[in-house]
């Protein structure tokens, strides 16, 4: 308090070049943070006033929900490979089944033709 926010802030906050920036978002470095920027002109520009907000924590809580959401993601699609390649397996074994017991009843109805004449 009291000391000049450019000892903490590398911005000049206040330009006269960029009239339209009012608001923005930067990194402080050297304070391991992230800051949301509103700068508001006062009795027609002789006085601006600066509202620095640190969003620091809302920036990791939207990173790390992206990464959880990216994660979720990740191992929903594992799971679906797998439910995938589990039922190619069971359908192959299923049909080679299938086929052997089609052969054996073929087989035995032969014979039992055979039999009978």
């Amino acid at each position: 308090m009291g000391q000049p926010i450019n000892k903490y802030l590398d911005i000049d906050l206040f330009k006269k070049d960029n009239p339209d920036k009012k608001s923005f978002i930067t990194k402080v470095p050297r304070l391991s943070k992230e800051i949301e920027v509103r700068v508001y002109d006062l009795l027609e520009d002789e006085m601006h006033v600066a509202i620095v907000i640190d969003i620091t924590q809302r920036v990791n809580d939207k990173k790390n929900l992206y990464n959880l959401k990216k994660e979720t993601i990740d191992k929903t699609t594992d799971v679906i490979h797998k439910q995938m390649r589990v039922a190619q397996e069971i359908a192959s074994l299923l049909g080679e089944t299938t086929a052997e017991t089609k052969a054996t009843l073929l087989e035995l109805m032969n014979v039992i033709k055979k039999e009978g004449d």
